[in-house]
Order: C-alpha cells, then structure tokens, then sequence
C-alpha cells in the first residue's frame, strides 16, 4: 500500500516541469490531499480532519523583512504555476470485447 502511495507521489513530482522537486512537493502533495475523489465523494483531507483543507500558514509565514513583497511573489509563483496547469485527457487502455452467442 506505501509503495501505490509513492508511485502516485512520484508520478505527480516527475509531470511538473521543474529540477527543483523540492519546490514542487508542498503543491503536489496539497493537490494529493484536497484532490476530490468521486467514488466517496470526499477529500483525503476531509476524511482525516472533517473539514476542507486550507492552505496551511505555515507556507506563507511572515518573514521579518519585507513580508508584504514575499506574499506577493509567492502568490505570484503560485498564480504563474496554476495558470500553466491543464487537463491530463483520458486513456482507454483496451478496447471491450463483446461477446456474440454464435447461435444468435
């Protein structure tokens, strides 16, 4: 079970376009725990804390120096970052065969 929740955790590192995978981790993994999953119709976030997850403040402490312009490129890093983001489409991996009784 640990190794299905690495290979997604890598999965989701290696689609960014990024050398940097430290970067990347603090959106993949909160794009993992508030990503909606349609078959319990909940949040990983949700099923542990029964609330939505919010953006923890943590990420965007106040420095001591010049905190205004830190929230500022930071909320501009994550604007240019989502703005990039498109939808991954579908895949059938095979096709259905049907089958014909041969009497019919």
């Amino acid at each position: 079970m640990v190794e299905r929740v690495h290979r997604h955790l890598k999965a989701a590192i290696m689609c960014h376009n990024s050398t940097q995978w430290t970067e990347v981790l603090l959106r993949v993994l909160l794009g993992i725990r508030s990503s909606w999953k349609q078959d319990i119709q909940a949040s990983s976030a949700e099923l542990v804390y029964s609330e939505t997850l919010h953006l923890p403040g943590e990420f965007l402490s106040p420095k001591e120096n010049n905190c205004t312009e830190d929230f500022i490129t930071i909320a501009a890093r994550l604007r240019s970052h989502m703005a990039k983001l498109t939808a991954k489409p579908a895949k059938w991996h095979r096709e259905m065969v049907h089958f014909i009784y041969p009497k019919v």
